[in-house]
């Protein structure tokens, strides 16, 4: 098994890697993907079974979430969104009823306003999970925080994860505390991990 040390330097170096690759996808291409992702994630047998979902807002060229947000509404289901506390290195989570209840948050990234209600991890019904990287097995790259690895322990809802095909790989370097998702949606297919849920 690599070290500590080890292991922080290959994700770091991944994460550089990746998130350059993806910042090089042509736009249109980007969003073209991220509504084939969108398409997907709300045909999955998971989503079906949900009414209150965990999904991120996207910040630079992640997926954009934003069809898979307005689409929840749409169809009455509730929306919840991390508010990062920075100073306490954790996270809550609050349901917004439109795209206009988020707000610059944690590195700018959108976020729900303090008049949002808050929701407990145990109420959540499916993640939709970000990151930089995965693999076949469900492993799990980060951005580095490990705001989600916290978040996750916490709840027992079935994890997908969206990304572009690129992002995807045979494997990827992780700790003992790392995750894995259950699912994978990108614009090309759906992985499932074989790992169960908790």
């Amino acid at each position: 098994m690599s070290d500590p040390g080890e292991i922080r330097l290959l994700k770091r170096r991944l994460r550089r890697s990746i998130i350059e690759r993806r910042d090089a996808l042509p736009a249109p291409e980007r969003q073209a993907a991220s509504l084939s992702i969108a398409r997907t994630v709300m045909a999955l047998d998971e989503m079906r079974e949900a009414s209150t979902v965990h999904l991120f807002a996207s910040f630079g060229s992640e997926v954009d979430t934003s069809p898979i947000i307005e689409r929840l509404l749409e169809t009455g289901r509730r929306p919840v969104l991390p508010v990062v506390l920075a100073e306490q290195w954790t996270m809550e989570h609050a349901a917004i009823s439109s795209l206009a209840d988020l707000e610059p948050g944690f590195k700018d990234i959108p976020e729900p306003k303090v008049s949002c209600p808050r929701v407990t991890p145990d109420k959540i019904d499916l993640v939709i999970v970000p990151g930089v990287a995965f693999d076949r097995s469900g492993g799990r790259l980060g951005y580095g925080g490990g705001f989600y690895d916290r978040f996750l322990a916490e709840s027992a809802a079935p994890r997908v994860a969206v990304a572009f095909w690129l992002q995807v790989f045979d494997d990827v370097p992780r700790d003992e505390h790392d995750l894995p998702v259950h699912a994978i949606v990108t614009e090309r297919e759906i992985i499932r991990s074989g790992s169960r849920r908790p």
